[in-house]
């Protein structure tokens, strides 16, 4: 278990004067913005109270990207910020651990912020817009404003310069209402932003440090940023209010992946080179080039044909223009008797697997007409391939042509093999393509109940684990459930998972936090609605219950959804739905160990008439059976009220993440064999 760390000196320098700075840039000790009380105060109010310092390298410092709630002040009842303050508090403090996501520590990778790296934070400095760039609206003088506007322009135009001078980049995206239009901001809403995307391709470009992007979406769920969301959300496909905006932002990406290419092939990290030169035009919304043979080779940096053709394992010639969608290449190299099979090694900052062939990253591309899959299908590569892992090609197709493709040349659509026996609506589901993808795979007969041994899920299960960094999971769950998909069905390990999770469940009595990936194996015999509870999809969780979600359906230690929960959000949900019965039952009598502490409204997506995000809160207590119970107050519907409530939210959200009675553990189901089974591992 690594702790997250700065790059090498060498790295640093290569990064030296990337982005132009055209002016200085202003940050806030992390100390001062804690103490931070109200609505945040603007640039020139807090220059005027002393608090702004010049950036200098040797400062450890975050960047923090968030969306306005308001057309003329960011966030105008600070909302916001009180959730982002206490987020950054629970990390420094430790009440919150962040981590990578469950398929990166599958693979070993298991980053995290280091005890001492935390004690840093603490003394660090932060930069975000409304602190740090001055804002027009501040000034009423004429010449005042005009002074303001010149050089708000140049920090605007110095973004890219200052992200690379940060060792973390946060995106603070809470689900909260703009205040003039009247929808709901969230993590999805940031990332369609052009401006967004730009922070944060610039962050990804950069190798000034390797701590992942943070994003932090309550007061408690505080998460590092998967691959899959990054790759799919290129700068150029992100909205803008100007199109001159979007011509600027995409020419200083594409200096910076010019500068990364550039470096990687100092480096010699040919595999991520070259998946990056693949990818280059896909990235920045490029035609796709034709290469001759010539051409190719010096590009991919091959020193000659015969190495190509030689090139058995890692990103080889087929691969490279399988990835890079030139289909008249792959017919050139195959004649010239490249390997179709040449296996790629997992790289979790990619989101390529372990042992992924040409055919698999062919897939992976959007293309409307799937090009290259037709030609690799064409010169005869397996359909039915699967790595390492057992996952199938058509579960990673990006495009509802590629799967059409590759079920016409005979894939299996309910193909299973070892380890995993994920089907491919499995594992798409899990990896978040567009709903077309899961709609073909739905209309060419894939089972969405179909599993049998291996990790033992459905792709309802899939679906809820990452459901909310998926944009289109409620659109994708409607879906299965239209084709029946069953909702209360438990995930059944074969023989291997079920040891990995008697194994697990030995690690979580011994250890007081264990690693994520540990809880999801060793919790994961559950429903999708304990998954959803597991991985904090409240949106997803809210949804399943209203299509009849048996929140009392418990896993092998005999815990019910809500006794998984973790995350405020979801816990409100559950325990409101299981003590109104607002939901439909199929067993009777309490679930919760834990008494619901706050019977809200819970939050729907279809419910646009709800004023806040978690529904509003008052802070009367009630004592019910001995526990205590926090009520509606009768005025709730009056707006003042609300308002009042709303803005006691981030605190209260905080207190029943991290202060509410844990569920006692269930008897273990037999001691004496789980010992036998761990010993035997």
């Amino acid at each position: 278990m690594g702790a997250c760390c700065q790059s090498s000196r060498a790295a640093e320098e290569d990064d030296q004067g990337l982005h132009q700075q055209l002016t200085d840039m202003w940050v806030v000790k992390v100390s001062d913005v804690l103490q931070m009380r109200g609505v945040p105060k603007c640039h020139q109010e807090l220059r005027q109270s002393n608090l702004l310092v010049k950036h200098t390298p040797s400062f450890l410092t975050i960047f923090v990207s968030h969306q306005w709630l308001g057309n003329d002040h960011p966030d105008c009842r600070g909302m916001q910020f009180r959730i982002f303050q206490k987020a950054l508090k629970n990390v420094l403090d430790g009440s919150i651990k962040l981590e990578l996501d469950a398929t990166a520590q599958f693979f070993g990778h298991m980053k995290t912020l280091s005890a001492q790296y935390r004690k840093k934070l603490k003394d660090a400095y932060l930069w975000m817009d409304w602190f740090c760039v001055p804002q027009i609206q501040h000034e009423t003088d004429t010449a005042d404003r005009e002074r303001v506007r010149e050089e708000a322009g140049r920090c605007i135009r110095s973004i890219p310069a200052y992200v690379e001078a940060c060792q973390i980049f946060a995106a603070v995206v809470p689900k909260l209402m703009h205040q003039d239009t009247q929808e709901f901001c969230s993590y999805f809403t940031w990332l369609n932003r052009g401006w967004c995307r730009a922070e944060m391709w610039c962050k990804l470009l950069s190798d000034r440090s390797d701590i992942p992007i943070v994003v932090i979406t309550s007061t408690d769920q505080v998460e590092f940023a998967m691959p899959m969301q990054w790759l799919k959300s290129p700068v150029h496909k992100g909205i803008f209010s100007l199109d001159n905006d979007r011509v600027a932002v995409c020419k200083f990406i594409q200096e910076a992946l010019d500068f990364k290419l550039a470096r990687l092939s100092r480096q010699k990290s040919l595999d991520i080179y070259r998946y990056f030169a693949a990818r280059y035009t896909d990235f920045l919304g490029l035609p796709k080039k034709r290469r001759s043979l010539p051409e190719f080779l010096s590009y991919f940096n091959f020193p000659s044909m015969e190495a190509a053709v030689k090139q058995k394992k890692g990103m080889g010639a087929m691969a490279c223009a399988a990835l890079s969608g030139d289909a008249g290449l792959l017919r050139q190299l195959a004649e010239a008797k490249a390997p179709m099979d040449t296996k790629l090694p997992e790289i979790s900052e990619l989101d390529v697997m372990p042992d992924w062939t040409p055919l698999h990253l062919a897939g992976v591309r959007d293309d409307e007409d799937a090009e290259a899959v037709a030609a690799l299908l064409e010169l005869r590569a397996d359909p039915n391939k699967v790595n390492k892992l057992g996952h199938p090609i058509l579960g990673t197709c990006e495009s509802p042509r590629a799967i059409e493709l590759l079920v016409k040349y005979a894939a299996d659509i309910n193909q299973m093999k070892p380890l995993t026996m994920c089907t491919p609506l499995t594992l798409a589901c899990l990896r978040s393509p567009e709903p077309a993808v899961i709609s073909k795979l739905l209309e060419l007969r894939g089972d969405v109940n179909l599993r049998k041994g291996g990790i033992g899920l459905t792709p309802l299960h899939s679906l809820a684990i990452y459901s909310h960094g998926n944009p289109h999971s409620l659109e994708v769950a409607e879906m299965l459930i239209a084709a029946r998909a069953d909702l209360n069905c438990r995930a059944e390990a074969g023989p291997l998972f079920r040891s990995v999770e008697l194994a697990c469940r030995f690690i979580m009595r011994i250890r007081k936090e264990p690693p994520l990936i540990v809880r999801v194996l060793g919790e994961g015999s559950t429903s999708p609605l304990g998954y959803a509870a597991l991985f904090g999809g409240d949106a997803l969780l809210d949804y399943l219950l209203d299509e009849g979600a048996d929140p009392q359906v418990c896993n092998h230690r005999g815990l019910t959804p809500l006794e998984l929960s973790r995350h405020s959000a979801v816990y409100t949900v559950l325990s409101h739905r299981t003590s109104t019965g607002s939901t439909s039952l199929s067993h009777s009598g309490s679930t919760a160990a834990s008494p619901p502490l706050s019977p809200l409204s819970p939050l729907s997506p279809r419910s646009p008439t709800s004023p806040s995000p978690l529904g509003p809160l008052s802070p009367t207590a009630e004592v019910l059976d001995g526990a205590p119970v926090t009520r509606l107050s009768s005025n709730a519907s009056s707006l003042k009220e609300l308002s009042r409530m709303e803005d006691l939210y981030a605190v209260m959200v905080d207190s029943v993440a991290l202060e509410r009675p844990p569920a006692p553990a269930p008897e273990p189901e037999s001691c004496d064999g789980e010992r036998t089974i761990i010993t035997s591992l």
